[in-house]
Parts: structure tokens; sequence; C-alpha cells
């Protein structure tokens, strides 16, 4: 033992494997409603094909929350009958991949993150039937070459303090621009069977 008192200190390395969620994912057939928030970037496909058991054509709304990569942004285009798109609570990628959504003549509606920077080239080219594009970034996104050609006439929501920014800027400035007509979002929260929901009351 040495002389005088000394500290050790332990380094940890925290690398366990993630147990899987018992309650993945939600899936309403009857509504075609689908929320995609357990998935692994790049493997989105995946977790909406394991939701619905490959019911791909029940799809009618995705929502999506998480970690993606630009993989993960074309999951709609295997939902024939999806009209709306709910990436709103993704992050990790802050551009929308060129042609993307082209041909995609089935939404109505999409919402992009925050984090947005930049829509691509043709991202939304012969969207026909495009109704609302609803963006939560603060700043306007650049957009690609032709990246809204052929997508028709739809209305473009913004948060409220930064709709002068996009009603100046470049390519922005010639659509419809509104602010959000209601920034209140809901929330449902699943409680165990069995759980007596009155011990939850405030």
């Amino acid at each position: 033992m040495p002389a005088a008192n000394i500290r050790l200190v332990a380094v940890y390395d925290y690398t366990p494997a993630n147990p899987s969620n018992p309650n993945n994912n939600y899936w309403n057939p009857e509504t075609g409603e689908l929320i995609v928030d357990d998935f692994t970037p790049d493997y989105l496909y995946n977790a909406v094909y394991q939701a619905t058991g490959g019911n791909y054509d029940k799809v009618q709304m995705i929502t999506v929350a998480g970690p993606i990569s630009q993989y993960d942004w074309g999951v709609v285009n295997n939902c024939a009958n999806c009209t709306l798109l709910d990436m709103s609570r993704t992050y990790g990628l802050n551009y929308i991949p060129s042609y993307n959504f082209s041909d995609n003549a089935t939404l109505t509606t999409v919402i992009l993150p925050s984090g947005i920077e930049k829509i691509g080239d043709h991202a939304f080219l012969n969207c026909s039937n495009l109704q609302s594009l609803s963006i939560h970034a603060a700043t306007p996104p650049t957009i690609g070459t032709g990246a809204f050609e052929g997508a028709g006439n739809f209305v473009v929501y913004v948060p409220a303090d930064a709709l002068s920014l996009y009603q100046e800027a470049e390519g922005w400035k010639n659509f419809t621009i509104l602010p959000f007509a209601d920034e209140v979002s809901s929330l449902e929260v699943n409680l165990p069977q069995g759980t007596d929901p009155s011990i939850y009351k405030d």
C-alpha cells in the first residue's frame, strides 16, 4: 500500500445492446394511420413493413419521429394510397433528396421538420395533388432546380415569426404562404391495460 492516500477514478464504457420496445410503433388498419418512432435510420421501410404486415395499400397517413437518413425520405412512395406524410419530428438530415416525391400523385399534405435547409432538385416533380406543404424551419430552405415543377397550386404553411422571410425569399415568394393556423399539438398517452386512469388525472 502507498504511504499516502490515493484516489482511483474508474472510467466505464456504456455499450449495452438496446432492448426492443414491446409496443413499438402504431398501426391502425381501419383508419390507415401509421406512426413510426422506433426504427433504425436507413431501415424505415423495414419498420413500416413490420408494423403493417406488408399492407402498404392500407396506409393513408404516416407520421415519423426520430433520426433519419436520405433513404428514409421515400418511404411514402411504397404506399399507393397515402395522402399525408408528417416528418416534422425527424432529424439527422437537413435536405430532401432530389426526385424524392417525384410523380407521387397521391400525396396531398407534407409536413417538414425545422432542420430542413434544402429541397433537392425535382423533389416534388409532378406531385399534382399536393395541397399543403408545412415547413417548421425558421429560415426558408433553398429550392433546387424544378423542385415543384408540375406540383400544382398548393399552400405553404410556415411559423408565424418566419412569415415575412418566406414571403421575400427567392423561390418561395411565388407561393401562397400562410402562418400555421394552430401551433398547438395534441398528445395521446396510452396507458398499460388495466391501469386506473384516475391516478393520472393531473
